[in-house]
């Protein structure tokens, strides 16, 4: 009771402390600041945008600009609608994309700064003061003028002390009334029990009450390209993918040195021209000192950058309408918690770092935010590192102010500075105050390099592109005259405004009663294939500028934006006419921009390096369950093992859900489930290094499951559209040909209902086309002859652990041009060792003649290690293979068998094989005259005879072809364990292919092959099939009577046991 005594008389005295606080500053707070107006479209706004061609083209052939602009950020685009409105002839440059760097990778508030007021009250700060009166004022300014991407957002500052209230209570009611009025809604105290309900998963214990504060939240990338837009539209000359390489000087007419333009390239096309221009503003952020240098090279570093890393979690962890503070964390910093674009962004960290194209976040920053997390939410939430759907890091520009005499402390907010040589840097701030550092710098240009502007300054109430004629109930009439799904038009409506009718123009027909259009780039987000479209007439010119700030894929769930790719650089190709290389490179980068920047490396990391560290118990129940799915006990499971399995439990999976189960497991992307996979899997959920999977729930309903397999058809109980789904997913791993995939599960219709009911098989072959063509990866064109090919890095290196593949190239210049492949880290297993070599011809791609390998045997299995691309069938190419392969070990073999050519293998011949190496000659010699020459069968063999002397008695070893101590040492006798895996791997590929697709089949075949070397290297044996045990058993009986003396007996015998 007293306690509860206790909570009102301090929620009591924060009322009246706040009510006193307030009384007589409110009035004056609404004089200083005016309510906010958004303007009409000024007279030089341009109806449609000039295109990104047009817009280079400008800037090489302009003979001279009011002001050049380098740097496409918010600052950077600000200025460019500040000056293009003023009526300046303004350009703006920027070397990668609009808002490519730190613009994008904000906490995505719009803010005035909470704890620069704490600061300001507590140390008597005049100058914190006013930032913050500055930001208030901004951020209802961009919130009234975007309000499409901008919107007030409340944040809840938990309180778990209770003389806390107070002292948070009328911290946050001053913040109201700097903000005067532009507030955007009154903050408020709540108790513990409206707290939990407003945010159910807030840690409970010791809770005292909430505060609840508004403040904005946007959609920083597509902010900054909506001031692009803006720019452009009054009649700036803006351009993406523009570098600066170089600033010019010159001399005015009174000897001093003046900035006077710039040498560019455009990093899309590779032009290069000179931009001139009366003023230079250096807006590039954490590159202000790379500019600065370009000016004057003694110029010293002003900026210190620092690294802020987000990551981004499921919707589940907060709800939809409400941020979290925590407003002290274990090292002071402060971390955000909120609902973003329907799921839940944390952030951020500030660590010092070096100045870097690529920021990369590091898994001690998530793990960082993760445990700060942990700290605010309720037991009963596991925050779990697998949860973490993406992570980036941005680089902030702390900077110095070089106008001061101590330049070593830092400014707290944004500085404006012109060079002896006129060059104006802006530099610092926020995003927030964008709009006024914008003003400030223009004016500091006009003042500096006598600028003549036809009017002031028109930014403050100016409406963005797509802000005009937006209303938060635009998405219905999206909805309505389009036939777009509701998540969809609310989508295009937040994001383009009132430009989203040109977007849904550009949609492309679903083929379905509803939607009528607007077809997903991916099933969990509302992005559509119109948006990349128009994407291109945004100015976007790769595809991470798509799928990083066109759409937020990357930043939100870094596995979708990768499975979205290939459809997104399809459509960008037939918008910009790239060619296939083209395609290729594109994707190639910008999975490097999601391994590197956006965290896929940290999640692939996560799944593949946790140790697997299981008791025995556990151990034997996962491999139980390993094996209720692994039919015929394999080692591991297929495709089609999890539709039997789930046909016998009577669970009813979509194929695409099957798909879904098969793809979290196979780390390797082999398109099989292995015990090391799985077990790896287990692992990984028990410390809970990823999220939730399915495949472990499936694998538990283990008491539903028979220890044989029935074999009955999984078709018996699913509809037609199940059926579609699964020859679908069939055509998209297998390189059958489409009519038998079709007749598989033809034969398997057993009613007349099913028989009449079935699709038709030519709607069954194009959807088996559709999904060959769309998961068939996209490789460079077959080149025209051998010195053409250009093997792509990215084939040169193994999977994952990125070891040289390409062991060796023989050269373009060499006209029988051949390339060895392979991991380097297996080459050892050559040395001492049971070598077997084998050739297939049918997948030999255009140039070449066959494609040649070298297997080590170990535990009763064959392991193709080295693979060989060869043009033609000479003793030459296979000297010089050998030689390579010798070159690159320090032991040769101990043996090497190889497949003879057909004509060796006559009866006659191939026994002598089977006696002992030293033997064979005497034998040989013992042979030749027995032979009737007149007979003109034993005349061929005679001839043949001299042919094996002399191509393999004379020339090679004869340990090296004899098979005598091999039968011995239980060696394999033949080389059937090589054409096995050469069938096997021939039948995933087409006759001769694409010379390319082959070296990429290669690099995944070698990274299962290591997967069952590792098996193989623990002790793990694989029993071989009676028969040839039988039959081997039985050779080697022969073998212990053998004797010179009763060679022909012997060679009887063999050629009877052998069935020559």
């Amino acid at each position: 009771m007293r306690v509860k005594t206790n909570k009102k008389i301090v929620t009591a005295l924060a009322c009246a402390a706040g009510g006193a606080l307030g009384l007589g500053a409110y009035t004056m707070y609404r004089e200083q600041n005016p309510v906010l107006h958004a303007a009409a479209k000024p007279p030089q706004w341009l109806a449609e945008l000039p295109s990104r061609e047009e817009q280079v083209e400008a800037l090489s052939k302009t003979p001279e600009y009011d002001m050049l602009i380098i740097g496409g950020g918010a600052t950077g685009a600000g200025c460019a609608v500040d000056a293009a409105g003023r009526g300046l002839k303004t350009a703006l440059v920027e070397k990668y994309d609009f808002s490519s760097g730190t613009s994008s990778r904000s906490t995505k508030l719009i803010h005035g700064g909470v704890r620069y007021l704490q600061k300001a009250i507590m140390q008597f700060d005049i100058e914190q003061y006013k930032m913050v009166k500055e930001a208030l004022y901004e951020r209802a300014n961009l919130i009234e003028i975007a309000p499409h991407l901008s919107y007030p957002f409340p944040i809840m500052l938990p309180v778990y002390k209770l003389w806390q209230i107070p002292y948070y209570w009328v911290g946050i009611k001053a913040y109201d009334l700097v903000a005067g009025r532009q507030l955007l809604k009154p903050s408020y105290y709540i108790s513990k029990t409206t707290a939990l309900e407003l945010f159910p998963m807030l840690k409970k214990e010791s809770l005292c009450g909430a505060i609840v504060y508004y403040d904005g939240q946007h959609n920083d990338a597509r902010m900054n390209i909506s001031l692009a837009m803006t720019a452009a539209r009054l009649g700036a000359t803006v351009a993406n993918h523009v570098a600066v390489t170089e600033l010019i000087h010159e001399t005015d007419e009174n000897g001093n040195k003046r900035t006077t333009g710039a040498k560019c390239i455009d990093r899309y096309t590779g032009k290069e021209f000179t931009i001139r221009a009366k003023s230079i503003v250096n807006a590039t952020g954490p590159y202000t000192d790379l500019i600065r240098k370009m000016d004057n090279e003694k110029n010293l570093n002003i900026c210190q950058p620092s690294s802020g890393v987000h990551i981004v979690l499921p919707d589940y962890y907060s709800p939809q309408n409400m941020g979290l503070l925590d407003p002290s964390t274990s090292d002071g910093r402060v971390i955000f918690f909120l609902p973003w674009q329907k799921h839940t962004m944390a952030g951020t960290t500030d660590t010092p770092c070096a100045l870097t194209d690529y920021p990369t976040p590091s898994e001690e920053d998530v793990n960082f935010i993760i445990n700060e997390i942990k700290n605010y939410l309720n037991n009963d939430v596991q925050v779990r590192r697998g949860d973490v759907m993406s992570a980036w890091s941005g680089i902030r520009p702390l900077v110095s102010d070089p106008n001061k005499p101590d330049t070593q402390s830092l400014a707290r907010n944004h500085i404006v500075h012109v060079s002896d040589s006129k060059l104006i840097t802006i530099a610092g701030g926020k995003w927030t105050t964008y709009r006024s550092m914008a003003e400030e710098t223009v004016d500091a240009a006009i003042k500096a390099c006598g600028l003549k502007p036809k009017n002031g300054c028109i930014t403050k109430g100016l409406f963005l592109e797509g802000g005009h004629n937006w209303t938060p109930t635009s998405y219905i009439r999206l909805a309505q005259d389009y036939g777009i799904e509701t998540e969809v038009a609310i989508h295009l409506s937040n994001t383009y405004g009132d430009q989203a009718d040109r977007v849904a123009e550009l949609s492309s027909l679903t083929g379905k009663r509803w939607p009528v259009v607007g077809v997903r780039l991916h099933e969990e987000f509302p992005y559509i294939d119109a948006e990349v479209k128009y994407a291109v007439k945004e100015y976007a010119r790769t595809a991470v500028d798509v799928i990083a700030r066109r759409t937020r894929m990357s930043f939100l769930n870094v596995l979708a934006a990768d499975e979205a790719l290939p459809k997104i650089v399809e459509i960008m190709a037939a918008e910009l006419k790239w060619n296939k290389q083209k395609q290729q490179e594109e994707l190639e980068r910008a999975k490097e921009f999601l391994k590197r920047e956006m965290g896929l490396n940290l999640k692939y990391q996560m799944k593949t390096t946790v140790p697997i560290n299981f008791s025995k118990e556990e151990i034997s129940t996962y491999i139980k369950r390993f094996r209720s799915l692994d039919s015929h006990n394999k080692g591991y499971i297929t495709h089609k093992d999890l539709r039997a399995f789930f046909k016998e439990t009577d669970e009813q999976i979509p194929e695409d859900e099957l798909h879904l189960l098969l793809t979290e497991v196979d780390t390797n992307k082999n398109g099989l489930i292995e015990l090391d996979e799985f077990l790896q899997l287990m692992s990984a959920l028990k410390t809970g290094a990823i999220g939730q999977a399915r495949f472990p729930k499936a694998s538990s309903i283990k008491n539903k499951i028979n220890t044989t397999r029935s074999g009955a058809s999984f078709f018996l109980n699913i509809s037609n559209l199940e059926k579609r789904r699964f020859i679908k997913e069939k055509a998209s791993v297998s390189d059958e040909p489409g009519r038998k995939i079709i007749s598989q599960y033809v034969a398997e219709l057993k009613t007349h209902e099913e028989i009449v009911n079935s699709p038709s098989e030519d709607a069954d072959r194009q959807a088996i086309n559709r999904a060959k063509k769309k998961t068939q990866p996209s490789y460079p064109p077959e080149p025209e002859s051998l010195a053409l090919i250009n093997i792509p890095d990215e084939l040169k290196f193994t999977l994952n652990d990125n070891h040289l593949f390409l062991i060796y190239d023989s050269g373009e210049k060499e006209i029988d041009r051949f390339f060895i492949f392979g991991n380097v880290e297996h080459l050892n297993l050559l040395e001492n060792g049971q070598v077997f070599a084998d050739a297939t011809f049918d997948i030999a791609p255009k140039h070449f003649s066959q494609v040649y390998a070298l297997h080590v045997h170990l535990n009763n299995q064959s392991f193709a290690i080295i693979y060989a691309i060869l043009p033609r069938k000479t003793e030459k190419i296979y000297f010089e293979f050998l030689q390579v392969i010798k070159s690159k070990i320090a032991v040769d073999p101990s043996s090497i068998s190889c497949d003879y050519e057909l004509a060796f293998i006559i009866g006659f011949i191939i026994v002598h094989c089977y006696i002992p190496s030293d033997d064979v000659v005497e034998i040989f010699n013992l042979i030749k005259p027995k032979l009737d020459l007149t007979d003109p069968i034993e005349f061929q063999i005679n001839e043949f005879n001299n042919y094996f002397e002399e191509s393999y008695v004379e020339k090679y070893l004869i340990e090296l072809w004899s098979i005598h101590k091999r039968l011995i040492d239980d060696i394999p006798r033949t080389t059937n364990y090589c054409e096995s895996w050469h069938n096997a791997f021939g039948n995933m590929l087409k006759k001769h292919p694409n010379v390319y697709c082959l070296i990429d089949s290669l690099r995944h075949e070698n990274k299962k092959i290591e997967n069952k070397l590792l098996k193989a290297r623990t002790g793990l044996v694989v029993s071989r099939k009676r028969d040839d045990v039988i039959l081997d058993e039985r050779i080697k009986e022969l073998l212990k009577d053998y004797s010179k003396e009763n060679f022909e007996d012997f060679f009887d015998k063999i050629a009877l046991l052998l069935k020559f």
